[in-house]
């Protein structure tokens, strides 16, 4: 029974993008998403986001970060960690993971966000994500 506890105690990814997302009510979609296999993996949505959208998101992220494995990034810091996007409508911002280069978080927000205090919260919350459940 003991076992049992330790994992329902755990942190999973769900747990750590709705707690990011809900301290931040003007992020609308927080999503982690795998560099390498141009996947997002999990999502939290103020609202149903049709799939289109999230591969869109991903597809974004890699042509901002590269494709892991290849040269191909519009950024001109390879070593960039963090990205923001505005359009119309919303503020998009991505971060990689630090130690996992093919770890993504992509975010949409409106346009009132407090950026810096945003990402403050995200980077953390993408490095335990990387981690696994034993940094949570």
């Amino acid at each position: 029974m003991e076992n049992l506890k330790i994992i329902e105690d755990q942190v999973t990814v769900s747990d750590e993008l709705d707690s990011l997302r809900s301290a931040f009510p003007d992020c609308q979609t927080v999503a982690f998403a795998d560099l390498s296999s141009r996947m997002i993996l999990k999502t939290s949505s103020a609202q149903k986001t049709p799939q289109e959208v999230m591969d869109r998101l991903c597809e974004e992220a890699v042509s901002i970060f590269g494709d892991i494995g290849s040269n191909l990034s519009l950024s001109a810091d390879a070593d960039a960690t963090q990205a923001v996007v505005f359009t119309a409508t919303s503020l998009k911002i991505f971060l990689r993971g630090v130690q996992e280069p093919a770890d993504i978080l992509c975010c949409v927000c409106n346009p009132t966000i407090d950026v810096d205090s945003f990402l403050r919260h995200a980077q953390p919350t993408l490095d335990r994500i990387s981690q696994g459940p034993s940094a949570a």
